[in-house]
């Protein structure tokens, strides 16, 4: 299958899925996640949730949702090139175990991520940019996890990365769609780019 060609019963399979497990997950979830949220309130004393710019499908910039774990006021940068001493230590727990990427079910719900494919990218991540705009990636939904995750592939190895998201989105049939987020539940995808 040409990466630039992924559509038809493929594609809607899988929205159907990403639409039905985002909403059982946030229903199964929600106690989890508002425990985390009322943790972060009262631990770090910070607002709990906040919004950052990511490029989706087709480079359009949408906000996504994510739990604290950095000190407001923290620069936007790709979590390889994060300072580990402007996460809290609620923070490093939350983001070891990916607790904090729970509200992006909510963008998943909406339609602007999908649960497996690429890592939404920020603006100034120009070399990944670049790459993915040539492998045809931003043809798709930015993912919540992916092969890359998985493989504890960062942003810091753009090649690599690439790679791995053009691997992701060949082969994402339904079945490799479950396989990834099994994985990902297991704990393939755990770890923090910013203690690398």
């Amino acid at each position: 299958m040409n990466i630039n060609n992924y559509k038809g019963n493929n594609a809607l399979t899988i929205r159907i899925l990403d639409f039905v497990l985002s909403l059982s997950g946030l229903i199964t979830l929600s106690p989890l996640i508002l425990a985390v949220i009322l943790l972060v309130f009262v631990i770090d004393q910070h607002p709990p949730l906040f919004t950052q710019t990511r490029l989706g499908k087709n480079k359009k910039p949408f906000k996504i949702l994510k739990i604290r774990t950095m000190h407001p006021g923290a620069p936007e940068l790709p979590a390889h090139q994060t300072d580990p001493s402007r996460i809290t230590k609620l923070g490093r727990f939350l983001r070891k175990y990916k607790l904090d990427e729970l509200p992006q079910l909510i963008n998943v719900l909406k339609g602007e991520m999908s649960i497996v494919g690429p890592r939404p990218s920020i603006e100034k991540e120009i070399k990944v940019i670049e790459l993915r705009e040539k492998k045809g990636i931003y043809n798709f939904k930015p993912g919540v996890t992916g092969l890359a995750t998985i493989k504890k592939v960062d942003m810091s190895k753009p090649s690599h990365a690439t790679k791995l998201d053009e691997l992701t989105m060949k082969n994402l049939t339904p079945c490799f769609y479950i396989l990834l987020i099994i994985l990902t539940i297991t704990g393939k995808g755990f770890h923090d780019p910013a203690y690398n």
